[in-house]
């Protein structure tokens, strides 16, 4: 599974909304702004959806540290991303406050795109738990996306 893309989808996504911004993207300090919270809130939604299950893949791991690579330019082990899962579980009313909050602010299509690449995550397995089908629809209610298809 590729998750590169999704995550570069989302950050596709944040410009195509500032690109539509009267003016153009407006100033580099706001763009920056849009496309973190984006990245922010897609690597930390795919670090829940990849525990739901209660099995994380080595696979999982490796594109985790491949991705975060090709994103920020640093480096990340795999032992790292063990924990900012194990950590995700211990902090979940803060991601899921974070994600209510910040995911409100963010355009529909960037939300849909962190929606669909938790869901990518999930079938990356190619069964759908029911635990990840209850991560899915709580994402999906915390991003707004029922809100964004019934306008």
């Amino acid at each position: 599974m590729n998750l590169t893309r999704h995550i570069h989808r989302v950050l596709d996504a944040c410009d195509n909304f500032l690109a539509k911004l009267p003016g153009g993207p407006g100033n580099s300090h706001k763009t920056e702004d849009l496309r973190q919270v984006g990245l922010d809130l897609v690597v930390r939604s795919m670090a829940v959806m990849s525990s739901a299950d209660g099995h994380l893949d080595d696979d999982e791991i490796g594109t985790s540290v491949e991705v975060y690579r090709s994103q920020t330019g640093y480096e990340l082990s795999e032992d790292q991303i063990r924990m900012t899962v194990s950590t995700m579980s211990l902090e979940s009313d803060l991601f899921w406050h974070d994600l209510k909050i910040k995911g409100h602010m963010l355009p529909g299509e960037v939300c849909r795109e962190i929606f669909n690449a938790s869901r990518a995550v999930a079938l990356a397995d190619k069964v759908l738990h029911p635990a990840e089908s209850v991560v899915l629809e709580r994402l999906e209610d915390a991003l707004g996306l029922d809100r964004v298809a019934a306008s």
